[in-house]
């Protein structure tokens, strides 16, 4: 089993940039978990100060170089 350390990878504005981010890491096998301190959807998303996107440390070279060449989401 790899590594249970995880690293951010990423930080993003929105839950669903994280998202969008996290299914392209799963597509290259890469598995990433989005992490957003929002005490538990008491908060409004807008008033978070950063969505992570967090990859197992053994994962993190290759999870940057994935994000470094995708095209940048359009939502909206």
């Amino acid at each position: 089993m790899k590594n249970d350390r995880l690293e951010t990878v990423a930080r993003y504005h929105s839950s669903a940039e994280a998202e969008l981010a996290r299914t392209l890491l799963n597509a290259y096998s890469v598995e990433a978990v989005v992490s957003i301190d929002d005490c538990g959807g008491m908060v409004q998303e807008r008033w978070v100060a950063g969505v992570k996107l967090l990859v197992h440390v053994a994962d993190l070279h290759k999870a940057k170089e994935i994000l470094e060449s995708a095209p940048e989401p359009n939502l909206g």
